[in-house]
């Protein structure tokens, strides 16, 4: 072949994988099961993805398409020029299928078919919007050519960003190549091995935005699908925007417009909705594969094998369980159903009590006394309680060396009758006789014995034990009774160890009364025993 039949070889080469992809997306995603992840909704043709790079998805057994591509001027300025392209798939695409393309590289002005290309790719489609492919392109059929086939792999993965009607998804192409995908090196303008990448943005139902970088340049382009019921495809783009090609001479290549048009058809499908086996029907898409029957197909089912009946969300994935309270509970295990929103919950949905910081269950909100030591007893504003009283003389149980004094009595800091404490004697409260006699009463003995202690810690007071009555009967017999009983709490203080020499005893009759003698009250509190300090 001439130097120049090599040329224009080289620059159609490009050129033909143009209309090839976009006859292909016209192809693929029109009322066809695959991939629905690249936006078709069932019955509605759809853009393509990219403007000459391959992608990872492609045809079944029973999908045809046809195509057309124009550019405005040659790479290098060698004037107009177009190709025709037709196709079919073969092969289930979710286990492998195949793809086989056949390229008329010259029509109008050098004639039809004078010149023929094929290309031909296996390809699988994943799950999570995710296609792979390997394939070859630029095989020469008829006529003559020099130039080597084209190998690349690729893959392509369908990413939702949105759920609504407009830029709702991005579709991310990236592969490696030979040949045509790789910087150019020479006047054919194939190179080693490259990189090719693009990225398309679904813009509304019927438009994607492509920017698609061949590996030998970058092309901008648009992709439409204006009509609803009729498989055409429609895709203008600026071709070499970067303009990094060169020719022998060194001459770049410049920025180029370039149409595609494709058309698409799938021979296989089902009985309109309503019509009997057997009967005309009007054509209708096979749905897309759904292997858990959860109704997202598996292109898009980031959750395949899904157990039958388990409520699905978009992405395939099973919903949460319902809580209608929202307090992270499910229903189901919820024991304390209808919450009020905000509610701090335990693991049965139940409220959580209160902060408590110092555990003394008294919340941090009505705590007066906050970090009470742990175990502290407290009182319902969570202060400390004071200690045990039982005696109540204001010294606790466990200080008091003389329980159970007598109610009223003044006591000393261990709880024992406090001895003339800012008095000048001290009744003994709680000691009692047999009527008209000196005889203790049993009762007596806890009062007299807290007494004998506190004499004894307390050795160098002497005190007078003085005996009392009211006015009933005689002088002489009450001189006489008050003194019987001051004698008999001294001989019970000196059997409890208080030194005889400390005490003495005095009756006093009914000559020293404390309260008036005409009530039953007034006679009873001046019939007493007192102790006085004796210096």
């Amino acid at each position: 072949m001439s130097l120049r039949s090599r040329t224009t070889f080289a620059s159609l080469i490009a050129l033909l994988a143009l209309p090839g992809a976009l006859v292909a997306q016209g192809r693929e995603v029109y009322k066809l099961p695959i991939p629905a992840a690249i936006g078709a909704e069932t019955g509605r043709a759809q853009p393509g993805v990219t403007a000459a790079s391959p992608i990872g998805f492609g045809p079944k057994s029973g999908d045809f398409f046809a195509g057309f591509g124009y550019q405005n001027s040659t790479r290098f300025g060698g004037g107009n020029d177009g190709s025709v392209s037709v196709g079919a798939g073969l092969g289930d695409p979710s286990k492998f299928g195949f793809e086989f393309v056949a390229v008329s590289a010259s029509t109008v002005r050098s004639g039809f078919f004078d010149r023929m290309l094929g290309a031909a790719k296996v390809h699988r489609t994943l799950a999570n919007g995710v296609g792979v492919a390997a394939g070859m392109e630029g095989v020469s059929l008829t006529g003559e050519s020099s130039g080597d086939p084209s190998l690349y792999v690729v893959a392509t993965k369908v990413q939702e960003i949105g759920t609504g009607a407009n830029f709702n998804s991005v579709t991310w192409n990236a592969g490696l190549g030979t040949k045509r995908f790789a910087p150019a090196s020479d006047a054919e303008q194939q190179g080693g091995v490259g990189l090719f990448a693009s990225a398309a943005i679904k813009a509304n139902a019927t438009t994607s935005l492509i920017a698609d970088y061949t590996g030998q340049d970058l092309n901008l382009g648009l992709s439409f699908a204006p009509f609803r019921d009729l498989p055409v495809t429609i895709s203008p783009a600026i071709v070499d925007v970067l303009g990094r090609s060169k020719d022998v001479n060194g001459n770049t290549s410049g920025a180029r417009m370039t149409l595609g048009i494709g058309f698409s058809y799938s021979g296989r499908k089902a009985a309109a909705a309503g019509a009997a086996a057997g009967e005309p029907g009007t054509a209708r898409v096979l749905p897309p594969p759904d292997d858990d029957s959860d109704g997202v197909p598996n292109t898009v089912d980031a959750c395949p094998n899904t157990a039958p009946g388990t409520p699905v969300d978009s992405r395939g994935c099973p919903l949460p369980p319902p809580d209608d309270d929202n307090d992270g509970v499910p229903n189901a295990v919820d024991t304390c159903p209808n919450t009020p929103r905000g509610t701090a919950v335990d693991s049965r949905g139940c409220p959580l009590p209160p902060p408590d910081d110092d555990k003394d269950g008294v919340p941090n909100a009505s705590d007066v006394c906050p970090n009470t030591p742990a175990g502290t007893k407290v009182d319902s504003r969570g202060c400390p309680l004071p200690p045990p009283d039982a005696d109540g003389d204001g010294v606790p149980d466990s200080a008091d060396t003389c329980a159970n004094t007598p109610s009223g009595t003044a006591v000393d800091v261990k709880g024992c009758p406090a001895i003339f404490s800012g008095a000048k004697s001290l009744v003994l409260k709680g000691v009692t006789f047999a009527s008209g006699a000196s005889t203790l009463l049993p009762a007596s003995r806890p009062a007299l014995d807290e007494v004998a202690k506190t004499l004894a810690d307390n050795p160098s007071v002497k005190v007078e034990v003085g005996g009392h009555t009211d006015r009933t009967g005689s002088e002489p017999v009450n001189q006489r009774i008050s003194l019987a009983r001051a004698n008999a709490v001294r001989a019970y203080l000196i059997s409890k160890g208080v030194a005889a020499d400390r005490i003495t005893a005095k009756g006093y009759g009914s000559s020293k009364p404390i309260a008036p003698n005409n009530t039953p009250a007034g006679r009873a509190a001046n019939r007493r025993v007192e102790l006085s300090p004796v210096q």
